[in-house]
């Protein structure tokens, strides 16, 4: 079985501490003598270098979320900012609809943002407990989301090329995964959090040379 540990990881609005490790040998021993686990609660935002730590101290479960979807609001911002520089006429404005669910329904971040407006109004979309993430599946950010969606996959390859500043390069990479222009954005943007956690459980990667 796994034992959930927290050892001393944590991550606030823009702050990350890491693990405190260096007496965990005995536990660990411990944990190999009678044949169980740990999982890593919250790993998010962590470096390689400490997710290889704790799988060497035989955590062998390493818990992250909100790191993925943090990254994953920013791939949806970047497209919307080329959206709103290309087309004038039938805009997703998946921004402003996102806030204006999150304030509609404050419940899943009221305790945990603080301060007056203006810092509230920043942290809903750029703090690292992205607490934004309980809102993607709303009917009107999901509507919202295949509008923008729909322009940008409509983007040709040259103009996608341009708008994203990416290398033809890149865009052999794009057809040999077969992905749409969307999702290769939110491909770009994930893959290096897959990659880390990935290398720190020791599992091999097909690189693809950007």
């Amino acid at each position: 079985f796994g034992l959930v540990v927290e050892p001393g990881m944590r991550y606030l609005d823009y702050k990350i501490s890491k693990p405190e490790l260096s007496n965990f040998s005995n536990k660990k021993n411990f944990s190999i003598k009678n044949n169980f686990v740990y999982e890593a609660h919250s790993t998010d935002y962590q470096n390689l270098k400490v997710l290889k730590n704790l799988t060497k101290n035989n955590f062998k479960f390493l818990k992250v979320g909100p790191e993925l979807t943090y990254i994953y609001s920013k791939s949806i911002f970047k497209m919307q900012s080329i959206e709103k520089l290309i087309y004038t006429k039938k805009l997703s404005d998946i921004d402003s609809v996102l806030s204006n669910e999150m304030n509609i329904n404050k419940k899943y971040w009221k305790s945990y943002y603080k301060g007056p407006k203006k810092k509230i109004d920043f942290l809903l979309f750029n703090s690292y407990l992205d607490r934004s993430r309980y809102y993607w599946s709303k009917k009107k950010v999901i509507n919202s989301k295949k509008i923008l969606f729909k322009n940008i996959n409509k983007l040709n390859e040259n103009l996608f090329l341009r708008s994203f500043n990416l290398t033809k390069r890149k865009l052999k990479i794009k057809k040999l995964l077969k992905l749409s222009n969307t999702d290769f954005i939110t491909y770009l943007f994930l893959e290096k959090v897959f990659a880390k956690y990935y290398s720190a459980c020791n599992f091999k990667i097909k690189e693809y040379h950007h």
